[in-house]
């Protein structure tokens, strides 16, 4: 359910979007969760942003990589 009102907001622009849905499917459909995180992280204009993206990117795939 939140997924589909996250993705009704249509923001393309908004790293802050992206980050959501990356975290809304994480677990639910990993691909598209670090499609989401990659997006985000390219839109990112702040440090703080860039690292917390990163350190989600990251801790996804070596989940990934772990099961």
């Amino acid at each position: 359910m939140a997924i589909i009102e996250a993705e009704k907001l249509n923001l393309k622009y908004n790293h802050l979007n992206f980050s959501l849905l990356g975290n809304l499917y994480t677990d639910i459909d990993n691909m598209k969760a670090i499609k989401n995180f990659e997006i985000a992280l390219n839109l990112a204009m702040t440090n703080a942003d860039k690292s917390t993206i990163t350190k989600n990117l990251y801790d996804l795939k070596a989940k990934k990589n772990n099961s």
